[in-house]
């Protein structure tokens, strides 16, 4: 088929939408209604896929073993997988004794605490920070949007430096770049060097197992926890604030996350002994792994998308039928095309036209309408930290699901116009 008679097609196809409006609007709507419906389902259900590690090479967690608190606390509900991810804590005197040996190259603890601050001469408020080292920029690929990481000079001086997540950027500075602004935490300035890049949907694998609130966090180096004295927020029986940091450090009902990078199996086996010398329990986890073991939604969730696919279908199958009568209520006309010379394939291509151009519609207006559906969603069951988004790749496979429902929709009743016979369309002239 020529250009010239594509678009020829194409205009007698969108005259033959304009008539018949009701029917177009129906078809449309009910494409739109099963495709919001699935889309939302499908952003609920990636939210999970897309916890992304972006690791380091040779990165691995240090775990306590099978019976950790947060295992304890989820085990035998619904959320059981989740502890699985969140028993991810060791007590902070351990993580403390590991980080001292200073075997790995590369390592890092992390805790977050909850602290009054804000931008200096501005109101404090409370604040999550999270406190960590230098090496956490090296043993994930964490994204910036303005500035850069401190460095390890930077914290083995003490210098007072501050990294703010995307979010908290936004709620501080209305998201413009802060660098070199200063945030007030206690009674110290921390000059602002850099704003990490929140990924829309995406949760980083060092960042799980925290509540959800602390998204909206201040990135300190972990030797201002000397002056600062934080609790740590994961603690149990809880922590009390009026405690000095020597007491909080020494607490075993204080925990924290250890991240190292072991490279090669020699360096493994040397920190493996070490850990064991001081901990038997404990065992190292490999950041790859942990990604690939949470890498699929929950259960429930893909029982959801199964179920609004479904929903989906069928309103390919409506909108399949009203096509189907449409065809016969232009009968007439068709049989006119017919007995004026036009073949089976030009009938066939304008009634695939017609199919494809309304399933298109309907998908995205589909789209259109799930954009506020999955924001009632997030509202409804916040289960996750990170709030639910359309990526580019999420609304580009939502499209070519709707594309190829689209051709089902199409090819079936395009088959049926251009099969019959001239004489039957004819003989309802």
């Amino acid at each position: 088929m020529s250009l010239a008679g594509l678009l020829y097609d194409l205009r007698l196809v969108a005259k033959s939408l304009r008539r018949d409006r009701w029917f177009t609007t129906v078809m449309v709507v009910s494409q739109a209604l099963g495709v919001s419906i699935f889309a939302t389902a499908l952003v609920t259900a990636r939210r999970y896929s897309d916890m992304t590690g972006q690791v380091a090479p040779g990165v691995f967690r240090v775990e306590p073993g099978r019976d950790t608190l947060m295992r304890r606390l989820f085990q035998g509900t619904q959320f059981d997988g989740f502890g699985d991810f969140a028993g991810v804590f060791i007590d902070l005197p351990t993580a403390r004794a590991l980080a001292a040996a200073g075997a790995p190259d590369a390592q890092t603890l992390s805790f977050v605490s909850v602290q009054a601050g804000g931008p200096t001469g501005a109101p404090a408020d409370r604040l999550p920070i999270r406190y960590c080292n230098a090496d956490l920029f090296d043993l994930f690929t964490i994204d910036l949007r303005y500035g850069r990481p401190w460095r390890r000079a930077e914290e083995a001086d003490r210098t007072p430096v501050v990294v703010l997540s995307d979010l908290l950027n936004d709620k501080l500075f209305d998201g413009r770049n802060s660098v070199g602004r200063t945030l007030r935490i206690g009674a110290r300035d921390f000059r602002i060097v850099g704003v990490v890049r929140q990924r829309a949907g995406k949760v980083p694998v060092w960042d799980v197992g925290i509540a959800p609130q602390n998204l909206t966090y201040a990135m300190l180096p972990f030797p201002f926890t000397d002056e600062l004295r934080p609790v740590p927020v994961v603690s149990w029986p809880p922590l009390g604030a009026d405690r000095g940091w020597a007491e909080i450090a020494a607490a075993s009902n204080a925990f924290a996350e250890y991240w190292v990078r072991l490279p090669t199996a020699e360096a493994r086996r040397r920190f493996e002994g070490a850990m064991k010398a001081l901990d038997p329990r404990l065992k190292v986890r490999s950041a790859d792994d942990i990604v690939a073991r949470f890498a699929h939604a929950p259960a429930p969730y893909r029982v959801f998308v199964i179920l609004t696919l479904i929903v989906m279908e069928a309103s390919v199958i409506n909108v399949m039928r009203l096509l189907l009568a449409k065809a016969n209520s232009r009968a007439a006309e068709i049989g006119i095309h017919r007995a004026l010379g036009a073949g089976r394939r030009v009938i066939f291509t304008r009634q695939l036209l017609e199919g494809v151009l309304v399933s298109m519609a309907g998908s995205v207006l589909g789209l259109v309408l799930a954009v506020p559906t999955v924001r009632m969603f997030d509202r409804l069951i916040p289960d996750s930290p990170v709030a639910l988004a359309f990526t580019p790749a999420l609304v580009a496979s939502a499209l070519l699901i709707c594309l190829l429902a689209g051709l089902i929709t199409s090819i079936y009743p395009a088959w049926r116009v251009a099969s019959v016979s001239p004489t039957r369309y004819l003989g309802k002239v």
